[in-house]
């Protein structure tokens, strides 16, 4: 990861902790709200680039086969589960 990107990643994550409570607020408590739906779109981002990553390196064809690769909502899952 360059300098740059780690320096900005700090800081939001810094950002993130200073004003934590208000972030629980957002993702934990937005039923009805325009961000209801936050956390499965920031899943949804990860499960992609996550995708998008595995066919660089060669992981195609478990991709597309179901049985034994990552399957797309078991993955949502999980990674919601973690947010």
């Amino acid at each position: 990861m360059g300098r740059y990107t780690a320096h900005a990643q700090e800081g939001l994550f810094d950002y993130i902790y200073e004003h934590l409570p208000e972030f629980e607020l957002l993702l934990r408590r937005a039923a009805g709200t325009e961000y209801a739906h936050y956390v499965d779109e920031l899943v949804e981002i990860e499960v992609s680039y996550t995708y998008k990553y595995m066919e660089v390196i060669g992981c195609e064809r478990p991709l597309r086969s179901g049985h034994r690769g990552l399957d797309p909502y078991r993955y949502h899952r999980l990674l919601q589960r973690n947010v």
